[in-house]
């Protein structure tokens, strides 16, 4: 009867500290104040499509966070220094490459990553269609 006390008493405090740990083992995004990120690397960002390859040796990126949890982050990634390298028979060519438009990648906390949304926002007022004038 000890033994089975002993047990049950550990299992429940297994379970409280399980439940306790949950909202940690969600992966939120955390910021402690509202500002903006960015970032930059300068090692090669290589992109194969068949016999075509693009190199990149600079890739900056930024972003904007709140303050607190979030379920998801946005980031805009700008390549640059690209050069693009092809096939045609036995020659090779290669290119200048410059990407017109950056990245868009929207991460989210289970894991998935969404690109090619908008991240970029324009600053200015907002307007909502109760605020038009007729």
């Amino acid at each position: 009867m000890r033994h089975l006390k002993l047990t049950l008493g550990v299992a429940v405090s297994v379970c409280a500290f399980a439940l306790a740990a949950t909202p940690a083992l969600a992966g939120e995004f955390v910021a402690s104040a509202t500002g903006n990120t960015s970032g930059s690397n300068e090692s090669a960002q290589l992109f194969k499509f068949g016999q075509i390859k693009i190199k990149c040796l600079k890739t900056t990126a930024k972003g904007a966070v709140v303050a607190g949890s979030s379920s998801t982050y946005a980031s805009s990634i700008k390549f640059s220094k690209c050069l693009t390298t092809a096939k045609i028979g036995n020659h090779e060519i290669f290119l200048g490459t410059k990407f017109l438009t950056p990245l868009a990648v929207e991460y989210h906390q289970n894991g998935f990553v969404e690109v090619g949304s908008e991240t970029e926002e324009t600053p200015g007022p907002s307007r909502s269609s109760a605020a038009r004038p007729n």
